[in-house]
């Protein structure tokens, strides 16, 4: 991964995690709504992208989750939450012009 990427932050993703926010998947690309282990596979591939992307940055933490993090990419405006662990807790894109979105942009928190 490059240089200034924050890749290495993402420690753990649990098949159970992604199991219970795959309905965020196709934020990421995945266009089926199918579950099952392919695109599980596929979920956890495009976050691992989001995370080794360069545009990714650590901005703020997730007001549901103590000592999380919440990693943007401003290109695609998805957004990678982790624990304070490294471990994946959600994923989503997040809309310019809504109030979540200028609520995080301005105060770093994001809910």
């Amino acid at each position: 991964m490059g240089g200034n990427s924050v890749a290495n932050e993402l420690t753990g993703i649990t098949q159970k995690q992604l199991d219970k926010k795959f309905k965020h998947a196709a934020d990421f690309g995945i266009t089926t709504t199918k579950k099952n282990a392919e695109t599980l596979s596929q979920y956890e591939t495009a976050i691992k992208s989001h995370m080794g992307d360069k545009a990714t940055k650590p901005l703020g933490t997730y007001g549901f989750v103590t000592d999380s993090k919440v990693f943007f990419n401003s290109n695609t405006n998805n957004v990678v939450v982790l624990d304070k662990s490294g471990n994946f807790v959600t994923g989503f894109k997040i809309t310019p012009g809504t109030p979540q979105y200028e609520n995080y942009m301005k105060n770093g928190v994001l809910r």
